[in-house]
């Protein structure tokens, strides 16, 4: 949906539709490109467990279908870093305890696939109730990603640079 009035009221005639059918979502992250364009990262709870990527072009009036990514992504991150590239942090379901990984994606307007194959070990808790994780860059080229530990309720601070990530 789209507000107007800097979220006072909520139009429902902006409705846009992403999917339908059994794909089910949660969690969207959204990121403006340096373009223009807003792409926009959601979780699917469907199996096989995937994001899904959808972009609009003219300020989020319009979205493309969301598409299946091959990232396997829940609660994640996503952070446009000073020269365009993208910090995309996640919890994979696909490791034990779902550890929070991080992969750089040097244009985000072109596919997202074929990233999570090099994906970084940012955190591992070692427990299934992790991640959520937040970035920001605090330098081109150096970052802070915050995590969580339910089990042990403790928040995480990991440092990284661009060299910590494949590509």
């Amino acid at each position: 949906m789209r507000s107007t009035d800097q979220g006072l009221t909520w139009d429902a005639a902006n409705e846009v539709t992403l999917a339908v059918g059994s794909v089910a979502f949660q969690e969207p992250n959204l990121s403006v490109l340096p373009s223009g364009e807003i792409v926009a990262l959601i979780r699917s709870t469907s199996s096989p467990v995937r994001a899904y990527l959808s972009r609009s072009f003219d300020n989020g009036a319009t979205w493309s279908a969301a598409a299946i990514t091959d990232i396997p992504a829940e609660s994640h991150s996503q952070t446009v870093l000073s020269d365009g590239s993208l910090l995309l942090t996640y919890g994979n379901p696909a490791r034990t305890g779902r550890p929070t990984e991080g992969v750089i994606i040097a244009d985000p307007s072109a596919s997202w696939n074929g990233h999570a194959v090099r994906s970084t070990l940012v955190y591992d808790a070692g427990n299934g109730d992790q991640a959520n994780p937040s970035n920001v860059e605090l330098a081109s080229g150096t970052f802070l990603t915050m995590s969580y530990d339910v089990v042990a309720r403790t928040l995480s601070a990991v440092f990284t640079q661009r060299s910590d990530y494949a590509g």
